[in-house]
C-alpha cells in the first residue's frame, strides 16, 4: 500500500515548530525540553502522536500555585539563565505560592509565554495542509498516470 501523505516531513514540521515557537516565547532555557520530544506514527488509526517530557505541561499550561516543581529542573534553569544556584530553593517555592511563568513585575501569570502546542499549531497546519497535497498528489498521479494511460 501507498503511503499520500509524508509522515517524517510533517514530523519535522511539528518538531521544527515547537522549538522555534518556544524560543519565540522565551519557554528553552536549557534546551532539554525540546530534545525530549520525538514523534510515533500509528499507521492502523492514522494519528501521529507528539510525546515529550513530563514537564512539557508546565510549558505549555504554566504551573499554577501550590504545585512544587522538581528542584533539579530549577538548577538546570538557574545555570541556563545565569542565576545564581543558591537562588533556586527560593526560586522553587515562589512558584510554589505564586505560581509560573510569571510576568516581568512578578505578580501575574504571563499568558504570552503560554500555549506553545496551540500557536504551534497555528503555524504549522498550513504547511502540513501543502506538504500532503503535495505529497498525495505526486502519490496519485504515480498510481494513476500509468492506469490512465493503458486504456
Amino acid at each position: 500500500m501507498t503511503r499520500l501523505v509524508n509522515i517524517p516531513q510533517i514530523s519535522f514540521l511539528l518538531l521544527q515548530g515547537l522549538e522555534a515557537t518556544m524560543k519565540l516565547k522565551d519557554r528553552n532555557a536549557t534546551g532539554a525540553s525540546v530534545k525530549s520530544l520525538y514523534t510515533e506514527y500509528n499507521p492502523s488509526t492514522f494519528e501521529l502522536v507528539v510525546y515529550g517530557a513530563d514537564h512539557w505541561k508546565y510549558i505549555d499550561k504554566g504551573v499554577k500555585p501550590g504545585a512544587v516543581p522538581p528542584l533539579g529542573r530549577i538548577l538546570e534553569w538557574c545555570v541556563a539563565r545565569g542565576i545564581p544556584t543558591d537562588r533556586a530553593n527560593a526560586i522553587r517555592w515562589g512558584i510554589f505560592h505564586k505560581g509560573a511563568p510569571k510576568t516581568k513585575d512578578g505578580q501575574s501569570i504571563d499568558q504570552n509565554k503560554l500555549n506553545v502546542v496551540e500557536a504551534t499549531l497555528r503555524e504549522v497546519i498550513p504547511q502540513i495542509a501543502v506538504e500532503v497535497e503535495k505529497t498525495g498528489k505526486e502519490k496519485f498521479e504515480a498510481i494513476i498516470n500509468p492506469l490512465w494511460q493503458s486504456l
